[in-house]
């Protein structure tokens, strides 16, 4: 069943290097990256969520359920269109490059999710 909007992903799943520093982020620091793409999914630029990223360090094993939940919420945030089928799959297949987009979305969107190691500012004055 079809879900969300009408709107479309601003890059495609396989562009992670349209964003290095963030992709590396995403890669390099799992946890903290799922902790702020959860607050930038909540309104908050440039904002550790804490809790998630401890929850997210915790539960390492758990990474694409991470990845999915947030995928989810920016698809329903935005109007994006898809399916919570497509987005489990994506999720599950390939983790990496979905936690990647999360964060390049939501930087196209306004809402940087901010840096942990290697993105220090937000690409091209994104965000």
């Amino acid at each position: 069943m079809d879900q969300g909007g009408d709107d479309e992903w601003t890059t495609s799943l396989f562009e992670c290097f349209a964003d290095v520093p963030g992709c590396l982020d995403s890669i390099l620091c799992f946890p903290c990256q799922i902790g702020r793409q959860c607050a930038a999914v909540g309104g908050a630029s440039n904002t550790q969520d804490t809790r998630m990223c401890i929850i997210a360090l915790l539960l390492g094993c758990g990474g694409p359920c991470f990845v999915f939940s947030i995928r989810r919420s920016i698809r329903q945030r935005f109007g994006i269109s898809g399916s919570d089928v497509g987005d489990c799959a994506v999720s599950f297949l390939c983790a990496s490059c979905a936690h990647c987009l999360n964060q390049r979305e939501l930087t196209n969107r306004g809402f940087w999710p901010g840096g942990s190691l290697c993105a220090s500012e937000p690409p091209g004055g994104l965000g």
